[in-house]
């Protein structure tokens, strides 16, 4: 079957990028600030002391008071390091690797970036991380073995109303296949429930990658079910699959039997 992004049929699909309306949301504003156009940060990212239970973690509890969460502690699992940016990332080949790469855009919402719009993409993620209070979390993923970083997982969309939140991970094509993506979701699982207090995870993926809906189901998520063409992406209707997880599902990094209900 002939690739609908480019019209052959020796396109293979991006083995993991899951994606969210909030990392584009927040890139659409980061390539605005590059362009020098006015955008505002969408109204819905909202702050994470306004439903951070305050009994979760002396972070949160500090942050409803009115003081900075500060930077995130990194995370670590058998392979990789999850950390938040720093301003170094700004320059780096390996960063500016993923941000430019048309293969990892190309069944994503992403879009590419020239150097100087990554440069300012990174350079946003900074001046947030000094915002109180914190309106994004984004964390760069480095490969042990290696000390090289290979990609980027954020946790966003955070819900006040529903202790919800959505979580994205998109890696550089040279390390997909090697289950970097769900090992990378796990962490990001574990974040959300255990450090925010989150009930529930979700995240989307175009119907089209496969390898990225298996990722999120090897990490334990659900399938809900499909939004039909809900998204105008690059001239053309995409649809997404819808993948949850809830907290009393999730029991320090064990998870059930990957299912769909329907």
């Amino acid at each position: 079957m002939p690739c609908p992004s480019h019209g052959h049929a020796d396109c293979r699909p991006s083995t993991w990028c899951c994606d969210i309306d909030y990392l584009l949301s927040l890139l659409a504003v980061c390539r605005s600030e590059a362009c020098g156009t006015d955008r505002q940060t969408p109204a819905r990212l909202v702050s994470i002391h306004e439903y951070c239970p305050p009994h979760i973690d002396r972070r949160c509890e500090a942050d409803c008071q009115g003081e900075s969460m500060g930077i995130f502690p990194s995370m670590e699992t058998k392979r990789l390091i999850l950390r938040e940016y720093e301003p170094a990332d700004a320059g780096s080949e390996d960063t500016f690797a993923y941000l430019s790469s048309p293969e990892v855009c190309r069944l994503s919402s992403y879009e590419l970036l020239t150097g100087d719009q990554a440069a300012a993409y990174v350079a946003s993620l900074l001046r947030r991380q000094e915002e109180t209070p914190r309106t994004c979390i984004l964390f760069i993923i480095t490969l042990k073995s290696a000390s090289k970083i290979i990609g980027e997982c954020g946790i966003g969309s955070l819900s006040t109303e529903r202790c919800s939140a959505e979580i994205a991970c998109r890696l550089g094509e040279s390390y997909w296949g090697n289950g970097y993506g769900p090992e990378a979701t796990s962490a990001l699982l574990e974040f959300g429930f255990r450090t925010l207090g989150l009930h529930r995870m979700h995240a989307l993926c175009d119907t089209r990658n496969g390898a990225s809906a298996r990722g999120l189901e090897k990490a334990g998520m659900i399938r809900e079910g499909v939004l039909r063409e809900h998204l105008l992406q690059k001239g053309e209707w995409r649809s997404s699959f819808v993948y949850s997880i809830l907290q009393h599902e999730y029991s320090g990094g064990r998870f059930p039997e990957s299912q769909e209900i329907w």
